[in-house]
């Protein structure tokens, strides 16, 4: 946040210039994090949750609502497995089920959207600066391997 309010600062002082914040994705990052979410989401629409981000499952529920779900995924393709088979435990029958989710290039831009709508809301929240310096610009994929993805931010001169 230090950063974004030295930006802020610097907007403040330069009234000449505008802010375009460019939200971004990373596909592989992003991917299993999205999909952690709908499965989340997922299993508290079973329990008859309507708030996946302020409520939790009791770990008894949710391993039976994992392994409810679990048990309608098509089996695995045979490969050189054990005599016999073990049964997973519950996290990795819950890695089975969020890879399972599919993940559209829909929610990704969505996801870039909600970024970047963050940034400019701390940027206008006190109402200094006027939404036409500080724009949002089309969604974009960010290179896999980093640890974190970064929303692109540019100055240019012009309001």
């Amino acid at each position: 946040m230090k950063k974004l309010d030295a930006l802020k600062k610097a907007l403040e002082e330069r009234a000449g210039l505008r802010l375009d914040i460019k939200g971004m994705t990373d596909s592989t990052l992003d991917r299993v994090a999205l999909q952690t979410m709908k499965l989340r989401a997922q299993l508290f629409a079973m329990q008859g949750g309507t708030n996946p981000d302020q409520e939790e499952l009791s770990p008894k529920v949710e391993q039976r609502l994992v392994e409810k779900l679990y048990a309608k995924l098509p089996p695995a393709e045979p490969t050189t497995a054990p005599a016999e088979p073990t049964q997973p435990t519950v996290e990795e029958m819950k890695q089975q089920l969020a890879a399972a989710i599919q993940i559209s290039e829909k929610e990704f831009e969505a996801l870039a959207r909600q970024r970047a709508e963050a940034i400019r809301n701390r940027l206008l929240e006190d109402g200094v600066l006027t939404e036409e310096r500080v724009v949002l610009v089309d969604a974009g994929n960010a290179e896999s391997g980093h640890e974190k993805v970064r929303t692109q931010l540019s100055l240019s001169a012009g309001s």
